[in-house]
């Protein structure tokens, strides 16, 4: 018997960043896990602890680094993280950290942006996945993989969507309809291009914006006539091959769009007809629909 793979670290470590530049301040409200991969296995096996960096340790670190460094992006500070426990501990062979962002906006007042403060905005949840293995053991060589993205994020169109020509069988009893609502609550993960990203950073902020702003498009189409879907699958397929073409530091991404049911209400009873107005939004069962995209099968 042999252990396949371990990990530890530790998980919701949360980190409210305040950047005081004079009167006008800006906040980072971030959750972060980080994971450490040791050489060694002696840990687990015969329980000689020599080489762990305590849990307790790798906490401090992330407040600590967060203090430490100045960064505007997740992905920034993830990077900082994983280089962070490779160099300085020779035993850890692999670190990763993950950190989900939340969305506070500058609050308006009397018509004029306040300086100092925020109300949080909205659900969805930006994230990012870094990850720095060590090329050999004592080696300071290392890569990097990097991949950021969002979830959580719930999107709905009342009409240009429908389900029809599917295999039928006897277990089929589901009826194929030209016009439906589609509901969704998205996750999108792409994989970033960080080869060149020491001498000429990235635009994070820029990727992730225009990945979002690329899903609103694909979705819903134009705001006059919108555009029609005949499945999850195509307009899933739709949003990753516009986001590789028009977003060049991506090399894969990967969406996730589970099929929240809206069913419409049966109102015959009371002697009413629903033309596709009144529903009951289901979120259990789901259809769950995923695919990952490289820039190599383009």
């Amino acid at each position: 018997m042999s252990l396949s793979q371990h990990r530890y670290g530790k998980s919701d470590v949360r980190v409210l960043k305040v950047i005081r530049n004079g009167d006008r301040h800006e906040i980072f409200e971030m959750r972060v896990r980080v994971l450490l991969s040791l050489y060694t296995i002696d840990d687990y096996t015969v329980g000689d602890n020599r080489d762990i960096v305590a849990t307790d340790t790798v906490k401090n670190t992330v407040y600590v680094l967060a203090r430490r460094h100045k960064f505007d992006n997740i992905e920034t500070f993830a990077l900082i993280i994983c280089q962070h426990f490779i160099d300085t501990y020779k035993q850890v062979a692999d670190a990763s950290a993950e950190i989900d962002l939340y969305h506070w906006e500058r609050q308006t007042v009397h018509g004029k942006p306040h300086n100092h403060a925020f109300v949080k905005i909205g659900d969805y949840v930006r994230y990012c996945r870094a990850d720095r293995a060590r090329k050999a053991p004592g080696s300071n060589a290392s890569t990097q993989t990097l991949s950021a993205g969002f979830k959580g994020l719930d999107v709905l169109k009342t009409t240009q969507s429908g389900f029809e020509g599917y295999h039928r069988d006897e277990y089929t009893t589901l009826r194929a309809v030209r016009d439906r609502m589609f509901r969704t609550t998205v996750q999108l993960e792409y994989v970033l291009n960080t080869d060149d990203h020491t001498a000429k950073p990235l635009p994070f902020d820029h990727i992730f914006q225009s990945a979002l702003r690329v899903l609103q498009e694909e979705f819903s189409g134009e705001p006059g006539k919108g555009v029609y879907s005949p499945s999850v699958q195509q307009t899933q397929y739709n949003v990753q091959k516009s986001l590789l073409a028009q977003i060049p530091q991506v090399m894969s991404v990967n969406v996730v769009m589970p099929n929240r049911h809206c069913l419409v209400v049966d109102l015959s009873p009371f002697k009413l007809t629903n033309d596709n107005e009144i529903f009951v939004a289901t979120d259990e069962p789901a259809g769950h629909i995923t695919s990952t995209m490289v820039r190599s099968k383009l």
